[in-house]
């Protein structure tokens, strides 16, 4: 780890990779998907042999195949199973996932493409420029561009100091600091500053609230009880779920007991008890537990770096060879950053375990990858994510329902998205082979349907 979370104080350039174009508009109309296996995500079984009928946007029937009905396009879906466009709970659009030997500017729009391209047609961002978001929400929204639909928290609320301040300015240096740190957190002092920021998110439309429970790197300074209780307070009052970045298992358990609703990632350097999960499941609290990005910081710092092939095919080849021993063996580590790194290391097997303790207590799971906001974590890592959900000893099916229906409420009550059935949103992702059996198959991208549009895939 001592070789990946890193400084290199330099004076570099800032970079401006060249990337390609990845989706274009394609058909739209009355659209049936013939003979499909689907996943509706509203239960843990496929539905075999069945027609999907698009229309107006929405889906407008599933019925057993039959050749009635006319269509302006008829897709063949003999052998593919069809299911819900995916939901990545936590990403940051406007960030992006390089490492500090190369920094680069940002590409909301590049990002936002490359969910599509990753058959995530709705993502959930908790932490950025709500600025920027806002003006992509609405081209989006209104047709302007093709995009997953977005919802957002804002910047992060975090004590004077804290994190992932504390990490910018040890790791990045001050100039990264005054150039990214308030689009990305919003310092406090008090309880009064706590709910202030929480008002100012709802007025510009925030759906949630994030706040940081945790000292990365280790001793950095932590929300008081007084000021957490203010921002839950606040936040519940106008209505929004408050969810809390933690790292270890005291943390989870101080968001609950101050009504946090849900936990950005799980509990990653510390075990996480059969009593500590009851505690967890008993106050409501929801997880997403974020394996991957914690997998992709010990590859990298192990000179492993696997990344999907969904990756590969949709960022500069510039881009992923700063992933590579050549660039990994010359970085420096800040001297604060070594404890919290070694333990990420020591704790690899340690996180799956509390991901799959965690759900043996009945935690509620949903599907993030924190993708864009974290070294080595691309857009469509939450593939990845669901395969190491699998891998830890949770079914395939509870992956699935954790990246669809489930994450579609986590992020709105009353999601017109996350399922296929008569009347929701018509965002849907046909692909190659049947991720009941292989949860890998969710990467082997047929069609991705945005919103009753097909969204042609420019592969390279």
């Amino acid at each position: 780890m001592r070789l990946l979370l890193v400084l290199i104080l330099c004076s570099s350039c800032i970079r401006f990779p060249s990337y390609r174009s990845l989706i274009e508009p394609g058909a739209t109309g009355r659209i049936v998907f013939r003979d499909a296996a689907v996943f509706t995500g509203t239960s843990t079984e496929l539905l075999q042999h069945q027609d999907v009928w698009v229309e107006d946007g929405l889906i407008t029937s599933v019925t057993p195949t039959s050749d009635a009905g006319t269509a302006d396009l008829v897709i063949d879906a003999r052998g593919k199973t069809l299911m819900p466009g995916l939901v990545d709970a936590h990403v940051h659009t406007t960030m992006n996932p390089l490492p500090p030997w190369y920094p680069a500017s940002p590409n909301p729009t590049h990002n936002l493409d490359a969910f599509l391209y990753a058959g995530i047609t709705t993502v959930n961002d908790l932490g950025g420029s709500w600025e920027d978001i806002v003006t992509l929400r609405q081209e989006i929204a209104e047709g302007k561009r093709l995009g997953p639909r977005i919802y957002f928290a804002g910047p992060i609320i975090t004590h004077a100091g804290g994190y992932p301040v504390s990490m910018i300015r040890q790791a990045y240096g001050m100039l990264a600091d005054l150039a990214i740190g308030t689009k990305l957190a919003t310092e406090i002092r008090t309880p009064e500053e706590g709910a202030l920021a929480v008002r100012k998110r709802f007025a510009a439309g925030a759906t949630m609230i994030k706040v940081v429970i945790a000292d990365i790197p280790r001793n950095a300074p932590r929300l008081t009880d007084a000021e957490l209780d203010a921002i839950v307070h606040q936040a519940h009052q106008l209505g929004l779920h408050v969810i809390a970045h933690i790292d270890t298992s005291e943390d989870a358990l101080i968001a609950a007991r101050h009504h946090v609703d849900a936990l950005a990632h799980g509990v990653e350097t510390t075990v996480l008890t059969p009593e500590q999960a009851a505690e967890l499941k008993a106050s409501g609290i929801m997880m997403v537990p974020t394996l991957v990005n914690y997998e992709r910081f010990c590859q990298i710092a192990q000179k492993r770096y696997l990344p999907l092939k969904l990756t590969v095919e949709s960022e500069p080849v510039e881009v992923m060879a700063q992933f590579g021993p050549t660039y990994v063996d010359g970085a420096i580590l800040p001297p604060g950053f070594f404890k919290w790194g070694d333990e990420l290391e020591a704790n690899v097997k340690v996180r799956s375990t509390n991901v799959r303790t965690a759900w043996e207590a009945g935690v509620p799971l949903v599907g993030g990858a924190d993708a864009m906001g974290s070294v080595g974590t691309f857009a469509g890592d939450l593939h990845h994510e669901l395969e190491m959900w699998v891998a830890a000893g949770l079914p395939p099916a509870e992956a699935l329902l954790g990246a669809t229906s489930r994450a579609a409420k986590f992020v709105t009550p009353r999601p017109s998205f996350g399922t296929i059935e008569p009347g929701k949103s018509a965002d849907l992702l046909l692909i190659d082979g049947d991720p009941l059996q292989d949860i890998s198959a969710t990467q082997k991208i047929v069609i991705v349907v945005a919103r009753g549009r097909i969204v042609q895939r420019l592969t390279p």
